[in-house]
């Protein structure tokens, strides 16, 4: 029995040239903008939608901004939290004058009927929008979704400051494995290092090259996880699923000859993670939650034959976390925070037997943003104050251990920007300046440190 083979042998090199070239002109659109600009971006694909963000994203910290985003919307309540927003625009994002980034690219019937209320809600309160926000706003909507808009919102259309449709522009590069080449150097991303892109491209050959032999063996396995590791690095989701795919069969094969002995299992579970991850970044919440949930139960085996191990007991806090994020984004929200709160004691026994390891620190306080931002969803901002706090004291403390890097600054900065929108929340206005100017002190020494 062979492992099932791939449609196509292509790869995401990243941004073609006429898509760096549009790219950079949406860039200077947003540098522009001295004041409301409203932009809409169109894509069928997340790939090249990501890429734009997080460049987006970089750009604007190096200049001592922000890129500005919700909690993932929910259709149902889509209208009344962007309506709420534009009629009280959070302190932060008009103190830092930050970029507001809002995605309303989900799938299904649902969306398409909150995109049109939106829309036509947004343009009757077209002023409104114009009077309260002094900074881009970037709305992001699915691919042949320009006629709509324009139909549905004319006078919103009418006051556009630029529209871009990746799937028209041929921004995504597409090439065969057998293709790649270090020389290929209008395929490179600008944002991506040159190295790093080489060793994306090594991995994605190897794995084609193992592919070939049909022979099924561990090394397969590891050999696909990198293949699909790269190429969810090089934006390309969709090759990344039949990757996952593709080694969750080869690790059901494996798990068939072996039986059930521990390394079959976590093999089988590390592999729903990766079907889990791409199927999440494609707005597939069901299946992502289907194997997010198999993976879990799978950990929870091993947890059974193995014991109170640490990495079995990390395994399942990831786990936790995978399920407690698609929860979330399903809109979810008690069995999110469920998922989290248990994720997060898992994080807190590992503490108790490991000590204040770095990597236990930061694990630690991750899963309190997690518990705090389900939180705030809920309304419980008290509760999602208390867990912001515990999670900049222990990235106050990781910074004491390891110093001042970039991550350690960059952790530090998204804590004190949770503190300071859960104290805005709670109308403590004086705690969240006293945050938000902190952590913009800190932005302004990651750029002296990068540049």
């Amino acid at each position: 029995m062979t492992a099932r083979r791939l449609d196509e042998n292509t790869v995401l090199a990243g941004l073609s040239p006429a898509g760096e070239n549009t790219w950079n002109e949406f860039r200077r659109q947003v540098e522009w903008a001295e004041s409301f600009a409203l932009i809409f971006l169109f894509s069928a694909s997340r790939g090249p939608v990501e890429i734009f963000r997080e460049r987006l994203d970089s750009h604007l910290r190096a200049r001592v901004s922000r890129l500005w985003r919700l909690p993932p919307l929910e259709p149902v309540s889509c209208v009344d939290t962007v309506m709420e927003l534009v009629r009280r625009p959070p302190e932060e994002l008009l103190m830092l004058k930050a970029t507001l980034w809002l995605d309303l690219s989900g799938r299904g019937d649902a969306w398409d009927r909150a995109r049109t209320a939106l829309l036509t809600r947004l343009n009757e309160h077209r002023e409104l929008l114009r009077r309260q926000l002094h900074q881009p706003v970037v709305l992001i909507f699915p691919g042949g979704w320009r006629a709509q808009v324009r139909d549905l919102a004319p006078d919103l259309w009418a006051v556009r400051a630029y529209s871009l449709d990746l799937d028209e522009t041929g921004a995504v590069k597409l090439q065969g494995a057998s293709e790649l080449s270090n020389d290929s150097k209008d395929t490179i991303p600008s944002h991506f290092p040159a190295e790093q892109l080489r060793a994306a491209e090594a991995q994605l050959r190897e794995w084609q090259r193992l592919r070939e032999t049909a022979a099924i063996d561990r090394n397969l396995l590891i050999t696909g996880w990198r293949a699909f590791d790269a190429a969810m690095a090089l934006k390309n989701v969709h090759f990344s699923e039949q990757i996952a795919k593709e080694t969750l069969d080869i690790a059901h094969l494996l798990r068939e000859r072996l039986g059930d002995l521990p390394q079959p299992l976590r093999d089988t579970s590390v592999s729903l993670d990766k079907v889990g991850q791409a199927s999440r970044d494609l707005g597939h919440l069901e299946e992502a939650r289907v194997a997010f949930r198999k993976s879990l139960d799978l950990r929870l085996q091993l947890r059974t034959q193995l014991g109170d191990l640490p990495e079995i007991l990390r395994d399942i806090s990831v786990s936790l976390d995978n399920v407690g994020q698609v929860s979330r984004d399903l809109g979810q929200l008690k069995e999110a925070q469920d998922a989290f709160r248990e994720s997060l004691g898992l994080r807190r026994q590992l503490r108790t037997q490991l000590g204040d390891l770095p990597e236990i620190l930061r694990d630690i306080s991750v899963s309190l943003d997690n518990v705090g931002q389900v939180s705030r969803d809920l309304g419980q901002l008290e509760v999602a104050r208390d867990a912001f706090r515990e999670s900049l004291g222990l990235r106050r403390q990781l910074r004491t251990q390891v110093g001042d890097t970039p991550q350690t600054l960059r952790d530090l900065s998204i804590a004190l920007d949770n503190v300071a929108g859960a104290s805005r929340a709670l109308g403590l206005w004086e705690n969240a300046r006293d945050a938000l100017w902190e952590s913009l002190d800190l932005a302004r020494q990651i750029r002296t440190q990068l540049g």
